[in-house]
């Protein structure tokens, strides 16, 4: 009897040590022809997007290109203007300093934060001397970034097994996708977020406070994760009071954003000075809506991974486990941060763009809450999270409706006309989708949705709209 356990315990360790081989060499096939195909279509197949703030993290690079430092100056505008031309875009010169303010040294500097422009430089600099496409430098940048995100995982292995490939299947297909090709912070934040939850899981705390704090530069609700990673960090480190200012010393990198802001414009946040950002505009409606909202929360892009991410919660709640329910306060508090924006319909690609940096959060508590079952009924599960997951990023991607921001999607449009008061997004989102146009929705109250000549809901008047 003792022989035949001993047999069945080696077959068991055979059988384990075989699947998580097999795990390994399948991520990493995967992974290089993921990493071929991403960087081909970046370079030669797509041409880049001039959208958002792209303008603004162009004329950074350009900037630091020249003179080493963020400001606008002139031989930044000329070369700026010649690089646009290329692209087919010409604008006024009134339009210039666009988003650019003046600071006390009467320098111009933009009021979004510089890091992002001045990581995606040396590939600026190297596309600029090979006499390619500068504007194209952006979506390279980008794709390097998811792919150095997901060696990482495959390399340092956060899970064992299937649990890891799954891990990195998901953050490799996910809505993060859609924002490869904007020159903007979405994919930055992303993946910086993606690294600073490997280590981690790797017991690397120090690293991974230090990477999310980099991420927050760009994004500053991400120091809630940073403040979580220290605690939890500490924590491990049995309260270790040497480890907690080594932890807050990688965290302070961080304040580089509002040091820079204070010594400039006597203001922590340029954002808040000039009215795009502020307590007064949060609001329950708008945390809610990045989760749960039919247009732009992660429900319609990632259903079953939410779902098991808040089921996750329950369970763990009964079993009185609180780690999955803080990783939900981080998201929420995450979430709460990013609303004090007060443009909440800017442009976007299907998904709201602050929920790009938070789908890392919600992969992990859906790997953890899964951890309890069977490895069958946990593969079965992942695999189906992971082909809705591909069909509704494939089809998006397909699709590729840069006005999407400015229409109501079908599932929203369907309960608009035919049970209105099931669906209530924040005003700003149903008054420019149901008028189809960025503008001050207030001087256009009331404002209607209607179908087949029907009015179905009505936007009334501006009494108390704080949301």
């Amino acid at each position: 009897m003792k022989e035949i356990n001993l047999m069945r315990e080696s077959q068991a360790k055979t059988s384990a040590h075989f699947g998580t081989s097999f795990c390994d060499r399948f991520s990493i096939a995967i992974l290089v022809i993921y990493s071929i195909i991403l960087l081909y279509i970046s370079v030669y197949y797509l041409h880049p997007l001039y959208i958002g703030d792209s303008r603004e993290y162009l004329g950074m690079s350009i900037s630091f290109y020249n003179h080493l430092s963020p400001d606008l100056q002139d031989v930044d505008l000329t070369l700026r203007s010649i690089i646009e031309a290329k692209n087919g875009i010409v604008l006024s010169n009134d339009f210039d300093y666009l988003q650019y303010y003046r600071s006390e040294s009467g320098r111009y500097y933009s009021n979004h934060m510089w890091i992002y422009s001045l990581l995606n430089m040396p590939m600026f600099l190297l596309i600029h001397y090979l006499n390619f496409n500068e504007y194209k430098s952006f979506q390279i940048t980008n794709s390097l970034l998811i792919i150095a995100c997901l060696w990482l995982i495959v390399l340092l292995k956060p899970y064992k097994g299937w649990n890891n490939f799954w891990f990195f299947l998901l953050c490799a297909i996910n809505p993060a996708l859609f924002y490869i090709w904007w020159p903007h912070t979405e994919v930055f934040s992303y993946s910086f977020v993606v690294m600073a939850i490997v280590f981690a899981l790797k017991g690397g705390y120090k690293l991974s406070v230090l990477l999310s704090a980099f991420a927050s530069l760009q994004n500053p609700p991400i120091i809630i994760l940073t403040i979580y990673f220290v605690f939890v960090g500490w924590k491990e480190s049995n309260w270790d009071t040497k480890n907690l200012f080594c932890l807050l010393g990688c965290a302070s990198f961080s304040s580089i954003y509002y040091i820079f802001y204070y010594l400039n414009y006597h203001t922590y946040s340029l954002q808040a000075l000039i009215g795009a950002a502020s307590i007064d505009y949060i609001s329950s409606n708008k945390v809610l809506n990045l989760f749960f909202d039919l247009n732009c929360g992660m429900l319609p892009y990632i259903p079953l991974l939410l779902i098991i991410a808040l089921l996750s919660l329950v369970f763990s709640l009964k079993k009185k486990d609180l780690y999955i329910a803080s990783l939900w306060l981080v998201l929420i508090s995450m979430a709460t941060l990013a609303s004090t924006t007060v443009n909440w319909n800017s442009g976007m690609l299907y998904i709201n763009r602050y929920a790009i940096w938070m789908l890392p959060i919600v992969i992990l508590i859906s790997i953890c809450g899964l951890k309890g079952l069977s490895r069958k009924k946990s593969n079965v599960i992942l695999l189906a999270v992971f082909m809705i997951n591909l069909s509704i990023t494939g089809f998006c991607l397909y699709e590729h409706d840069l006005g999407s921001y400015l229409k109501f999607n079908s599932p929203s449009g369907l309960i608009l006309v035919n049970s209105p008061n099931l669906y209530n997004p924040p005003y700003e989102l149903f008054a420019e989708r149901s008028i189809g146009a960025e503008i001050d929705y207030r001087e256009y109250l009331p404002i209607i949705f209607a179908y087949d000549g029907k009015p179905r809901k009505i936007l009334t008047d501006d009494r108390n709209l704080g949301s």
